[in-house]
């Protein structure tokens, strides 16, 4: 823990310091007195210390800087279209399956069947086919380029784009989702678990491809459903990260591009307009192989950026371009400004559907945020694209981005993501931000009054939703329910809010079902000891969000608690566990970390004994937690 001198309002009466409670303590102690007064200064000492406080921060490991992944004698799985199936060049001779694999050092596996598609309507075939656990047996890394032929069959009115949101498998998004639903089954079966899969975008195509004397490179052109193929890629990046799949951006970095019929290299494409020739392939395969071996990541070179590339076409709406490192594949961007103004209908803009900022009102939400909607008409109409990443037992670090910015549950407003949404409440335009939220965490020990050994659950008093976050370490019930060192932290949860939050951090429901994660928030399921209403107190006071765990033990000595001792190495367990928890929030962009700290309250069992024992053994105690 770090000391700091900070002021401390107790019940609005005054302002105490750090040092002047030493000093209390000390004048206690020096005069011998009664052991009532030592309790009493060394509760209000540990409470003033819980806002002073940061406990020792969990180490996280992190990669070797500078370490490149080893594929040597790995095997890559290709599943794609009839670019997979090398249609238009040498198979396995000079097509990017063949060229990838010994540019890595790789066997391989091709799954590439003419014709398929990511969408599902019956027009084309799906090749979701070949994501199967016994077509994938062996390899170590699955790349699925697919797309080109949804959007080939999309300007004839088939596979539109639809959006984040989508579920039907007839649109690109619907479809992303089914393929990467798949891919998250696959990975929790043994033989796939550790399995890197890659979604690959497609590259560039001809508009007519089928006319070779007038081929259209016109990369800004939209289909009948009014999406350009770098929509696609888009949509296929963005579902993506939402499982946390990587995506290899094969559209951007290739190195052929077309921005004009007098800026572009589009002979290097070969091939008929839709498959590339030779050296396609073999740029296509370099790309990727820079990608897998994570070649934008090593600082042995400076780089050397291509042509600029549009990939967002300006309009009434900025523009955007990025160019490639022809080195490692790293990529920069700039911004392109707009060519029209915006036509707004309605508050909306009828092109870009942009809305209106003059008529857009600003609201500001924090991360789990609850805002009652109760007799008002609310209606999303953007729930966001979510900065932060979900957390929980299995989930991979900043792995898998959350789904939405905000979310209505019920008449409840809630926020459930970092980042930007749009509303409308009542007829009124309203842009969310919502942004990380400030936390504390408290561990609650001592004996009976801590704990709370008597009274009525109903008398708990009830939390706001979203602000309260609490863990009971339990010493009732039969003994498998009762805390011990075994089972400690099996009371943390992986995550505060959502379906991870009924999960502990060892990926049971184990203990946490008798007290979830927002006891304090419902009414009669908090616990009979303080943690309700000091819970309740800390929101009012300071606006900000906490999370209590409650250790305590009814009739300890402070003896239990010193270092070693059992009471002691409970606490220190299922803190550690709420704590690595916490850390997991705030590196996914949940929570900011306010204070950090605990509150004492202890004494009938060891009040026979002397003042000066007892200061020195809660000393001892205090230093073992500051460590």
């Amino acid at each position: 823990m770090r000391l700091e001198k900070k002021e401390f309002s107790i019940e609005n009466d005054g302002k105490m310091y750090y040092n002047d409670v030493i000093s209390s303590i000390s004048s206690v102690y020096s005069k011998e007195t009664d052991m009532k007064r030592v309790f009493l200064f060394t509760a209000i000492l540990a409470m003033l210390l819980c806002t002073m406080m940061c406990m020792a921060p969990v180490a996280f490991a992190t990669s070797d800087e500078g370490s490149v992944p080893n594929f040597e004698g790995k095997t890559i799985a290709c599943i794609g279209d009839s670019i997979t199936a090398a249609v238009g060049v040498t198979k396995d001779e000079n097509d990017y399956v063949t060229l990838l694999a010994e540019e890595l050092g790789m066997d391989y596996i091709r799954l590439g069947v003419s014709g398929t598609t990511l969408c599902t309507d019956g027009h084309r075939t799906c090749n979701i086919g070949k994501l199967t656990e016994s077509n994938l047996a062996g390899a170590d890394v699955v790349t699925i380029l697919m797309g080109i032929n949804d959007f080939d069959q999309a300007k004839a009115g088939y596979y539109s784009l639809g959006d984040i949101s989508s579920t039907d498998t007839s649109t690109v998004y619907g479809a992303m989702r089914m393929w990467c639903e798949r891919i998250v089954e696959l990975k929790r079966t043994e033989s796939l678990a550790n399995t890197e899969f890659y979604f690959v975008t497609p590259m560039i195509t001809s508009w007519n491809h089928s006319v070779s004397s007038s081929r259209d490179w016109d990369q800004s052109k939209t289909t009948v459903h009014g999406h350009t193929l770098r929509d696609m890629c888009n949509a296929i990046i963005e579902v993506s990260a939402l499982y946390g799949i990587k995506s290899i951006d094969l559209n951007l970095i290739s190195g052929i591009y077309y921005n004009s019929a007098e800026d572009n290299n589009i002979s290097l494409f070969g091939g008929d307009g839709v498959h590339p020739g030779a050296v396609g392939h073999s740029m296509m395969a370099k790309a990727i192989a820079n990608v897998l071996l994570e070649k934008d990541q090593a600082n042995d070179h400076e780089h050397t950026f291509g042509s600029w590339v549009t990939t967002t076409y300006p309009s009434c709406a900025h523009g955007e371009q990025k160019r490639v490192c022809t080195i490692c594949s790293a990529t920069e961007s700039r911004e392109l400004d707009a060519t029209e103004e915006h036509s707004y209908e309605d508050d909306v803009c009828t092109k870009c559907k942009a809305y209106d900022p003059d008529a857009v009102q600003q609201m500001s939400m924090r991360y789990d945020d609850n805002l009652d909607m109760t007799g008002k008409i609310v209606e999303i109409i953007d729930s966001g694209k979510p900065t932060s990443y979900k957390v929980g037992y299995g989930v991979g670090e900043n792995a898998v981005l959350d789904t939405a910015v905000v979310s209505l549950n019920g008449s409840t407003l809630v926020a459930t993501g970092i980042g930007k949404a749009t509303v409308i409440t009542d007829g009124e335009l309203y842009e969310i931000t919502v942004t990380p939220a400030p936390i504390s965490l408290v561990l609650l020990i001592g004996q009976s009054n801590m704990r709370g050994s008597e009274g009525n659950a109903d008398q708990s008093i009830v939390c706001p939703d979203g602000m309260v976050y609490a863990t009971f370490g339990d010493e009732r019930g039969d003994s498998e329910g009762i805390m011990n060192v075994n089972n400690a932290t099996n009371f943390a949860a992986s995550a505060l809010t959502g379906e991870y939050s009924s999960i502990n951090v060892n990926g049971t429901t184990d203990n946490l079902s008798y007290y979830p994660i927002y006891s304090l928030t419902e009414q009669g399921k908090g616990t009979f000891g303080p943690d309700s209403g000091f819970a309740y107190e800390w929101v009012k006071q300071t606006g900000e969000k906490i999370w209590v765990v409650n250790a305590a033990h009814g009739g300890s000595s402070i003896t239990s608690w010193q270092p070693g001792a059992t009471d002691y190495n409970e606490a220190v367990l299922l803190f550690g566990a709420c704590q690595e928890t916490l850390q997991k929030e705030i590196a996914a962009g949940h929570y900011i970390l306010s204070h950090m700290g605990y509150f004492w309250c202890q004494g009938c069992t060891d009040r026979a004994q002397s003042a000066k024992w007892y200061v020195e053994k809660y000393l001892t105690m205090h230093e073992g937690l500051k460590s």
